[in-house]
């Protein structure tokens, strides 16, 4: 995040520092990330609707809502393009999610990731996300 390297870290009472879940038989398949880095105070979600397959989905297809969502508690910074972005023109939101292996039947989900985040009403800089990826066995 921000040309720093990002690795879930740390714990917080008895949540882990990097949940996935995927169910292919809610809203049409549905997949939610969750993770943080305690040491970094970084937070970040990714997560969408209408995706059971391998393939590249964009943050900006309104017919596959897509959520990013990233909180840096260090700079009291917050950033949810589907929340703040609604009425905002000065929003700028780009990236992709590219799903590379779906396979329910041996339960691994992977992909890679990456976005660009602003929105100067938050007074929060720049988001960049580059080079994510994700790979569990659920």
């Amino acid at each position: 995040i921000n040309g720093k390297v990002y690795t879930p870290k740390g714990f917080e009472q008895n949540k882990p520092n990097f949940s996935l879940v995927v169910d292919p038989t809610f809203q049409n398949g549905n997949f939610g990330i969750t993770t943080f880095n305690k040491n970094l105070k970084i937070r970040f979600a990714l997560g969408s609707n209408d995706i059971r397959s391998i393939g590249v989905f964009y943050i900006n297809d309104t017919t596959k809502p897509m959520l990013v969502d990233v909180i840096d508690e260090v700079k009291n910074c917050s950033f949810n393009p589907s929340y703040f972005c609604i009425s905002s023109s000065t929003c700028k939101v780009s990236g992709s999610l590219h799903i590379t292996r779906y396979d329910l039947a041996n339960n691994v989900f992977s992909g890679t990731f990456e976005f660009k985040l602003y929105n100067p009403n938050m007074g929060c800089d720049t988001f960049f996300i580059t080079q994510g990826r994700f790979d569990k066995k659920l």
